[in-house]
């Protein structure tokens, strides 16, 4: 049984996830911003200000990062497209701070922030493929993707 943890576990992908891990057997820990879950599984975190509760550890896990403003909630002006990618900047910083400091021990991380990196045109794509000129193109493929840092 393997122990997974996942940010943004409370949304819509995370919910189905959860479901799917625990009745297979493994443990899932979800890393929620609402305070208000009463649950003994969901971990308050903010990634706004690079929290998570500090009574949780994890020794052995699998990171799952599904954290993020929602890309379907509202109308996408410039000041949205920063909310989106800001939260994704600051969801993934705040996991590998919590990793580099020792409050998360994990052999994986798998991220995940929406659809539309390809162009839609019903072809299955691979990872090198390039993408279209989109907003989610342009922001996975350049230096604001914390996530490169990782593989330093």
């Amino acid at each position: 049984m393997a122990h997974y943890i996942i940010a943004g576990g409370s949304g819509f992908v995370g919910q189905h996830l959860q479901k799917l891990l625990q009745g297979r057997g493994h443990q899932v820990s979800i890393l929620s911003t609402r305070k208000q879950i009463n649950k003994s599984n969901h971990i308050y975190w903010d990634p706004t200000v690079a929290y998570i509760d500090p009574d949780f550890r994890c020794q052995q896990g699998i990171l799952i990062n599904l954290a993020g403003a929602g890309v379907a909630d509202k109308r996408w002006t410039p000041q949205r497209k920063e909310e989106i990618r800001l939260s994704r900047i600051q969801s993934n910083e705040t996991l590998y701070q919590a990793i580099r400091g020792g409050q998360l021990n994990v052999q994986s991380f798998v991220g995940a922030s929406a659809i539309g990196f390809y162009a839609a045109d019903n072809k299955p794509h691979v990872e090198t493929d390039p993408g279209d000129q989109s907003f989610y193109h342009r922001f996975a493929s350049n230096g604001n993707n914390p996530v490169h840092a990782w593989h330093n």
